[in-house]
Parts: C-alpha cells; structure tokens; sequence
C-alpha cells in the first residue's frame, strides 16, 4: 500500500465490499441537495417554534415560582417549630391545671353526693296528712 495513491486505496475499499469515508463524504457531496419544504411548512414550523418557546418559557416561569416557595418552606417550617416550642410550657401548664380541676370537681361531686345521703337519712319521715 506504500506509494499507492488515496484513489487506489477507495477502489480498494469498494472492491472488498465496504465504502471508505472518502467515498461516502463524496457521495453525499455529489446527491442533489434535498427540496426546500414549502413556504407554508417553514410559517407553521416557525408558529410551532415560536409557541413551544412560549410554552417553555411559561413553564420556567412557574417552576421559578415553586421553587421560590420550596425555598420559603423550610424558613416557615422552623418559625412554626419554633412557636410550638414556645407553646410547650403553657400547654404543660394548662394541662396540670385541668387535671386539678377535674380532682376537685370529683371531689366536690362525692361531697355533694355523701352529703345528700346524710341529709336524707336524718330526714324525718312527714307525719301521715290528718283526715277530714
């Protein structure tokens, strides 16, 4: 193959059944160029293009807004942690004072409840009414 020019070695390649990438660059250069599409394809390709655009750049448009809120979130979420954790205290508080309160209330209620049985036990039964 020493000395052979690049043309030998084309018809080499073409010879043995496999295109060389000359030939093929050739070939594609030599092909009648495809038909330009109608004027009618190029407005309704530029319409499609121009309203994907618009639709895509619609879409950037609400994930910049999600985004924005999924970065506000976490700063929303620790404030709300935050007032919960402040909260714990009086909540704690006002717990152990319902529990004192339901005590006493049940406390008043066997009071009541003892001193309404004594009450009625030293009750004196009322004379028969005295007939006419």
């Amino acid at each position: 193959l020493a000395g052979s020019s690049p043309y030998s070695l084309t018809v080499r390649a073409e010879s043995r059944g496999g295109a060389s990438p000359f030939s093929e660059a050739l070939r594609i250069l030599t092909e009648p160029a495809a038909p330009a599409p109608p004027a009618a394809l190029n407005q309704a390709s530029a319409q499609a293009l121009q309203e994907s655009t618009s639709r895509i750049d619609a879409v950037e448009g609400r994930l910049a807004a999600i985004e924005a809120v999924d970065d506000a979130i976490p700063q929303r979420l620790r404030a709300l942690v935050e007032n919960i954790e402040a909260l714990r205290p009086q909540l704690q508080s006002q717990e152990s004072c319902m529990r004192d309160v339901v005590e006493r209330v049940a406390l008043l209620e066997t009071r009541a409840t003892m001193l309404a049985e004594s009450a009625h036990a030293r009750t004196p039964t009322p004379p028969p009414p005295l007939a006419a």
